[in-house]
């Protein structure tokens, strides 16, 4: 997976571009040999390289943990702007950084949105969008519009969204956090936006923690609270 992942950073970046987090939650297929052998560092030698292990607890190391900590990791070193793509998600987009030039002082931008077209009331049915859902956008490279909900499939924070509007909200388990923080961003005036640009996306295994997720019904608890915060 993380050869993979490369090939599309070498596609898309260049050392003088971007700096690169890697935020390692478990990894099962020997990602983490890959760091600690230099592979990595030897497939993009030019680039600068962090990676941190966030083995502690399951439940405290899901994707919007993992994104505060990188947005955090941003913030206090000076970075214009934080993009987090999914662990199942090349990018291979020479043109994003130039394309995201227009939406400073704006909300998240993302690759996929999924829930305009749906009647989103609980968050069930709708937490997930694909290349053949019925909610799934198809943006020209470059092309935009605005929408009340993104999906993970990257999403960009630029610092001044921080700044205004802080972090993932941890009262969430595991689901929606990433809608809430779009409802909080057009609560404070900014815009979202999903942004057309060049993104493989590939399955390589399973929800490593679903035994928890079927053992304290998180997606339930999520949305009762998703529901409690935005009764709309």
């Amino acid at each position: 997976m993380m050869l993979w992942i490369c090939s599309g950073i070498k596609k898309s970046f260049t050392p003088d571009q971007v700096d690169l987090y890697f935020l390692l939650d478990n990894p099962i297929d020997g990602t983490d040999i890959l760091f600690e052998d230099g592979t990595i560092q030897e497939l993009l030698p030019d680039f600068n390289i962090k990676w941190t292990y966030h083995y502690a607890n399951p439940l405290e190391q899901f994707k919007f943990h993992l994104q505060n900590i990188g947005m955090k990791y941003g913030l206090e070193n000076g970075y214009e702007w934080v993009i987090c793509p999914q662990d199942d998600q090349k990018i291979e987009d020479p043109f994003l950084l130039q394309n995201l030039k227009r939406f400073i002082r704006e909300g998240l931008v993302g690759g996929r949105d999924g829930f305009d077209k749906l009647n989103y009331k609980d968050g069930s049915g709708s937490l997930f969008s694909h290349p053949i859902g019925e909610g799934y956008t198809w943006l020209k490279n470059g092309d935009f519009k605005s929408v009340t909900y993104l999906n993970d499939g990257p999403l960009c924070y630029h610092k001044s969204t921080i700044e205004k509007v802080g972090y993932h909200d941890l009262g969430f388990k595991v689901f929606l956090s990433e809608l809430d923080y779009c409802r909080r961003c057009e609560a404070l005036g900014l815009k979202n936006h999903v942004l057309g640009m060049s993104i493989v996306h590939e399955k390589f295994g399973t929800l490593r923690s679903n035994v928890y997720l079927q053992k304290h019904n998180y997606s339930e608890q999520d949305s009762n609270y998703f529901r409690s915060k935005w009764p709309d």
